[in-house]
């Protein structure tokens, strides 16, 4: 065994490796010398995937931007097939306001403290929007109106700005600490601000300590149509069961998209806003481009770290993730066409802006110096940009976004 191991990997032994058939070397790697078999496997994937992605970036590639009268259908199919219907989603205010902020947004609550003196100034709603077992919620902060204050916040005279986090959830975004400059911008101008996080992750997660939960998992049941592992409930392909015989043309990602639609739609109707930007971070950098593309009230979406380059780009693992490659959603439309539906209005007039910004050194994902380089050459658009900065934590840029929430 030991003679093997040596010769295995090992030139100096080529000759007398020839004589033994491809065949029998094989099943003596996989069964007696499993750590280098599997040492092989991963070495030859790697390569592989470097003689792809090298082939991509030697190549030039030009993207298929559809007119507006395709991209018009397209913006309807996705929210007919993509978005659960009115009646399947119920939204409500949460009046126990007080223990669910502690929990979820504790550092922000601290940087408002510092900012304005009195967090009292600030006003918060919490929203949740329920469909099926799962919830969605919002929280949402306004600048009180202050009796005596030469300048207060008119409802007619504000801009919304909207914060979506990703995996890690809103607590571990507002934990980097917003900034006294970013919070001054948004408070001081009496812009609301909009706090969300994607299904299933930070305040979305299923509390399995719950009681009401435990009822659920001892009756066996099911969170959506086509449950099947309540241990899967952590990751976002547990979606990808999803099948409701009621409402047969509805897709997987209608569980990833539906609960923070609804509820924007519901705060956009609800208040008169002039303006409205919406930022995201890692997985909500992907949920802003999605929901920019169609909900045409947000006029700038920032995404940050995230999953947004086309799919050519996805060779390397750490540029996936189960929904920016849904299979249902993504062999049908492009990120192309999400690029293009983020540009353009209700009426199709060109007058919103979409802008990607990413780390070229991210130690955990979506980065990649010459591929992202690559797309930021090969695709151009009206309103369309793509920003680069550098840092060794996986997240947002502070000095990016002001300069975009200024301009």
């Amino acid at each position: 065994w030991i003679c093997v191991h040596n010769i295995i990997g090992n030139d100096k032994y080529t000759k007398i490796k020839s004589i033994i058939p491809e065949k029998q070397k094989y099943f003596i790697k996989k069964y007696f010398f499993v750590d280098k078999f599997t040492r092989d496997l991963v070495d030859k994937y790697e390569t592989r995937e470097k003689d792809t992605l090298n082939q991509i970036l030697n190549s030039q590639i030009t993207f298929n931007k559809k007119n507006p009268i395709a991209l018009s259908e397209i913006r309807k199919k996705i929210i007919n097939d993509h978005i659960l219907n009115d009646e399947q989603v119920s939204i409500r205010n949460l009046k126990k306001k007080d223990g669910f902020l502690q929990k979820q947004i504790s550092e922000l609550l601290n940087d408002l403290s510092e900012l304005l003196n009195d967090s009292k100034e600030i006003q918060f709603e919490i929203l949740m929007s329920e469909y099926y077992d799962l919830k969605s919620h919002a929280i949402l902060l306004k600048k009180k109106k202050v009796e005596g204050q030469e300048k207060n916040c008119s409802d007619n005279d504000k801009d919304l700005v909207i914060s979506i986090s990703g995996h890690g959830g809103s607590k571990k975004v507002l934990n980097q600490k917003l900034g006294s400059n970013i919070l001054n911008k948004i408070f001081s101008k009496c812009n609301d601000f909009l706090i969300l996080d994607m299904p299933l992750r930070g305040m979305n997660s299923i509390n399995w300590e719950d009681d009401l939960m435990q009822k659920k998992i001892l009756k066996n049941n099911s969170f959506f149509p086509g449950y099947k592992n309540k241990k899967s409930m952590n990751q976002h392909k547990v979606f990808a069961h999803f099948k409701d015989n009621k409402y047969p043309n509805k897709k997987p990602l209608s569980l990833m998209l539906s609960g923070n639609y609804y509820l924007l739609k519901k705060i956009i109707e609800n208040n008169n806003y002039n303006k409205i930007t919406m930022f995201g971070v890692s997985g909500g950098a992907w949920e802003t481009l999605m929901l920019s593309a169609i909900i045409p009230q947000i006029n700038k979406s920032i995404s940050f770290s995230g999953g947004t380059m086309p799919l050519i780009y996805r060779v390397e693992n750490r540029n996936k993730h189960y929904e920016d490659m849904e299979k249902n959603f993504f062999n049908n439309y492009s990120y192309i066409d999400l690029f293009l539906l983020a540009t353009y209005d209700k009426d199709f007039v060109l007058n919103r802006k979409n802008y990607h910004i990413f780390n070229l050194t991210d130690p955990c994902c979506y980065t990649g110096e010459n591929m992202l380089r690559h797309f930021k050459v090969s695709f151009q658009a009206e309103n369309f940009f793509i920003k680069f900065f550098k840092s060794y934590k996986h997240g947002f840029n502070h000095q990016i976004l002001l300069n975009i929430l200024n301009d």
